[in-house]
């Protein structure tokens, strides 16, 4: 729970919705899109940013894998 907690803080920071979130298959890293137009990677252990935000969508980004 420690380290979820720590990744669920580091969602809540981004300042918008989140519509979808998914964990890499080493469970290593949380990506999720949001209604900010923005893609962002996080480490699932930290809750650091990993890579992003990614911008360049011209709508909110409802599905990421």
């Amino acid at each position: 729970m420690e380290q979820w907690s720590s990744t669920a803080i580091g969602i809540w920071n981004t300042n918008s919705v989140v519509l979808s979130v998914a964990f890499s298959p080493d469970g290593t890293c949380i990506v999720f899109g949001s209604t900010d137009q923005t893609i962002q990677v996080w480490d699932a252990h930290t809750g650091d940013t990993v890579a992003g935000p990614f911008k360049g969508h011209t709508h909110s980004v409802n599905s990421v894998a």
